[in-house]
């Protein structure tokens, strides 16, 4: 398999070679998407978070060098960044998150720090001083929350593997979703549906155990979160069309903070000393 992989991520890359890459902008701070969500609404908010990833890898040779250009391709966002990975959480803090890359591992689901890589494969690729990420808040209700939480446990402890099949089809199916994603845009994020708790097992919701980083994320909120489960039955936006800017734009989201890897536990403190909502987050 290993013989094969740096080949065929070769050649896929090649096909994109002809398109220019996104220069890395100034980035911004995304207002709330619906500025007219009640005081009620908001103090019933829980929150899970998505981390996505601007990254430059120590080797010209890297895996991720290979796979970066097609995630590319399907789109930037309007900051300018074409974000290449992505992480999630049910906390702020930096070793949290959870995402799947290539590695050797039977799980290949593993918490990813950008602090302190450890023996993350994925992180230890990185060349940290050039790297970047950005934190965007999910709103959710706390039943949301545990059901997130639960699925999170599950792919934590199952054989999770990292789909190369996903990343070759995944343009097909985002060119699919686009349609789809404006009906999305004007789907109101209000908290019209009673959250409710997972009608199945996790084994029983997850029919496939292969992903990429962006579609496992897509396929736990598409899951777990019952604004983005309605919204998935109404606008059919197919888990496997999601690309990490495509978490960008989910609806609802907000941006929290950006910062380098290494400065990431100074700003996450700062944040919350100005935020103290998010306080609790960080513990």
């Amino acid at each position: 398999m290993k013989k094969v992989l740096l080949p065929l991520l070769l050649f896929f890359s090649l096909l994109f070679a002809s398109c220019a890459s996104s220069t890395v902008g100034a980035y911004k701070r995304l207002p709330r998407i619906n500025e007219n969500i009640s005081a009620r609404q908001l103090s019933s908010e829980s929150y899970c978070f998505i981390r996505l990833y601007t990254v430059i890898y120590k080797s010209t040779f890297a895996p991720g060098n290979f796979i970066r250009r097609p995630i590319r391709i399907v789109g930037t966002a309007d900051d300018g960044i074409a974000y290449v990975h992505s992480a999630m959480s049910t906390k702020l803090k930096d070793d949290s998150f959870i995402g799947i890359s290539l590695s050797s591992e039977r799980n290949m689901v593993q918490f990813e720090s950008v602090k302190d890589p450890g023996e993350n494969k994925y992180m230890n690729t990185l060349d940290y001083p050039k790297c970047r990420c950005l934190v965007l808040a999910v709103p959710c209700k706390n039943l949301d929350v545990e059901n997130v939480k639960r699925l999170i446990d599950y792919v934590l402890s199952n054989d999770i593997t990292y789909g190369i099949s996903r990343i070759i089809a995944a343009p097909f199916y985002h060119w699919g979703n686009l349609d789809n994603y404006r009906h999305s845009r004007n789907f109101p994020i209000e908290f019209a549906f009673d959250s409710i708790p997972l009608q199945k097992e996790p084994k029983e919701i997850f029919h496939t155990n292969n992903f990429v980083c962006s579609t496992l994320i897509a396929y736990i909120l598409q899951n777990s979160v019952e604004r983005y489960r309605v919204d998935y039955l109404i606008n059919r936006q197919h888990f496997a069309g999601y690309t990490p800017v495509d978490l960008y734009y989910l609806d609802g989201c907000f941006e929290l903070f950006e910062c380098s890897f290494d400065d990431y536990d100074g700003v996450l403190e700062s944040f919350v000393t100005k935020y103290t909502e998010f306080k609790k987050y960080a513990e």
